[in-house]
């Protein structure tokens, strides 16, 4: 909230030059979840009404626009401020948020030992009753946030997260 309030003025402008298309005309990737996209989608705009005029203007709007680096300066000092070890998951959601706090740990570069945070043998029987949507997510959010830490248990429990896999969805083969 606190960016699109620092860019209201050139979010007005854009949208009484573009409507709708406003979007387009700033870096609307915030996140940075597609780096390079709004470099990219400058490149096609231009190729597309390739005047000196729109270019300088498009590059005149997004000058305009807050370093959107400071987005997420708040999530990342109360996540970097937590000390204590949470609870093991006990349900579905439980999961869930740790996948999603996990892969928030390694996006800001916030360290946390893997072993503080889950006991193996918890994790070791998650492959068998977490629903496989949950448990990707999982796997996907502790391999982002603990890396080579969790290389380790991911490489030794490979065969059976596939095998899971394998029987749940029916695939006879898999190809790597």
């Amino acid at each position: 909230m606190e960016y699109v309030e620092r860019n209201k003025e050139l979010i007005r402008d854009t949208f009484e030059d573009s409507r709708t298309g406003f979007t387009v005309l700033l870096d609307s990737d915030i996140s940075d979840a597609m780096p390079g996209l709004a470099t990219s989608t400058l490149n096609l705009l231009c190729s597309l009404n390739p005047t000196d005029e729109n270019r300088q203007r498009i590059v005149s709007y997004r000058a305009r626009q807050t370093d959107k680096s400071h987005v997420f300066t708040r999530a990342k000092t109360w996540l970097a401020n937590r000390t204590i070890c949470p609870a093991i998951p006990q349900c579905n959601e439980d999961w869930c948020g740790m996948a999603e706090v996990s892969f928030w740990l390694g996006y800001f570069g916030i360290p946390w030992s893997f072993s503080e945070r889950i006991p193996y043998l918890e994790l070791e029987r998650s492959i068998e009753y977490l629903p496989l949507e949950i448990l990707a997510d999982l796997i996907l959010g502790l391999n982002h946030g603990y890396g080579k830490d969790f290389a380790t248990w991911r490489t030794s429990n490979r065969s059976r997260i596939i095998n899971r896999f394998r029987e749940e969805t029916l695939t006879v083969d898999l190809q790597d």
